[in-house]
């Protein structure tokens, strides 16, 4: 989790996350729509089969949206609201002088292993 500490980088990689799971989002809708409509096409070679593999491809998809849009709280909630509001709360915790610093590396408490004989 120091990746997402409380500082400038920790900024830095909750919007790239944001922005990856945008990307994947974006490409998962594309190529659903892209597989659907090969499916469609191909429906006199797949004769009797089409229909059972329509209905396998619509519950995919379904699948894929309730994962995205979800009771408002899927990838696309994260994405548009959550990932940003934190990134808020983070630059507001930096611009009052919290978090770690540029140079400083998040507090790692140290362990001692021991062996057992």
């Amino acid at each position: 989790m120091a990746r997402y500490a409380i500082s400038p980088e920790g900024v830095a990689a909750l919007q790239k996350l944001a922005d990856d799971l945008s990307m994947a989002v974006n490409e998962i809708e594309t190529d659903s729509s892209r597989m659907l409509n090969i499916i469609n096409s191909l429906e006199p070679d797949l004769g009797i089969y089409y229909k059972e593999i329509l209905v396998l491809i619509r519950e995919i998809l379904k699948t894929l949206t309730d994962a995205i849009d979800g009771d408002g709280y899927g990838i696309r909630y994260l994405v548009l609201k959550r990932i940003p509001s934190l990134i808020t709360i983070m630059e507001e915790f930096i611009q009052m002088g919290l978090g770690s610093g540029d140079d400083e590396e998040p507090a790692v408490p140290e362990t001692e292993l021991k062996r057992s004989r």
